[in-house]
């Protein structure tokens, strides 16, 4: 879960609760994320992937229904969100399965020519973000097309991409295509979940879709059960419709 939140003071404290179905408090891994006190004053932007809601293979993919996640303000309600989980097999959420690569098509509305911003986190070396939308700048051996994030995890706790299109995009689905070192890198560069916000102005983000993925230190072979090639684990394809 992402927040961003304007005016803070230093100390100011802020807490996540996911409360399920029953309207209790969800004991299970992530259902509550203690953030530090605020360092300083203004806006601060919060996400609880350090401590994640788990659902997949745990409690809480049982608990079936309306969620809702509440944020506290120095103790205080400060605003909250409602979400579903519904049973394995049900439609209407995102779906991971192993997949081919897809390659680029330049009239996608995300293809890195259509696209009047993208910044993020650093790149390996001889790695290009605009790879992620279509590109083949990559220099490193073997890996066209292909981008890889730093191996230094940034100091929020997670990888992120920030992109704007030249002109506006009604969103009805998305693809993302994922896949990591498997076992020849030992700590398989796999993602544990995967974030989707946009917005419309400024001010005005919003979570369009979350998902699960690897668990920490594990890769998409263990996931999927799907044999590696080349050393790689098999491309993921969670596909999200909204």
């Amino acid at each position: 879960m992402y927040f961003d939140v304007t005016g803070v003071n230093t100390g100011d404290t802020f807490i996540v609760g996911f409360y399920g179905p029953s309207g209790q408090l969800y004991t299970g891994s992530g259902g509550e994320s203690d953030f530090s006190a605020a360092p300083s004053a203004g806006e601060a932007c919060y996400v609880t992937n350090n401590t994640p809601l788990l659902i997949a293979g745990n409690p809480a993919a049982t608990m079936t229904g309306t969620w809702t996640a509440y944020i506290f303000y120095n103790g205080n309600p400060l605003a909250y969100t409602t979400f579903t989980i519904t049973a394995s097999g049900s439609t209407g959420g995102p779906t991971v399965v192993a997949s081919s690569d897809p390659g680029s098509v330049t009239t996608n509305p995300f293809y890195y020519t259509n696209l009047a911003s993208l910044t993020g986190n650093s790149m390996l070396s001889n790695f290009d973000a605009r790879d992620i939308f279509g590109g083949t700048f990559t220099g490193a051996a073997g890996e066209n097309g292909h981008a890889i994030f730093a191996d230094t995890v940034p100091s929020t706790g997670y990888y992120s991409l920030q992109f704007q299109t030249k002109t506006p995009v009604q969103l009805t689905g998305y693809t993302l295509y994922l896949a990591d070192d498997g076992t020849v890198h030992p700590a398989s560069r796999s993602a544990t979940h995967f974030t989707f916000l946009a917005r419309t102005s400024p001010g005005a983000l919003s979570v369009i879709s979350q998902t699960n993925l690897a668990t920490l230190g594990s890769s998409y072979y263990n996931m999927l059960g799907v044999a590696p090639t080349a050393g790689m684990s098999p491309i993921i394809e969670p596909r999200i419709i909204q």
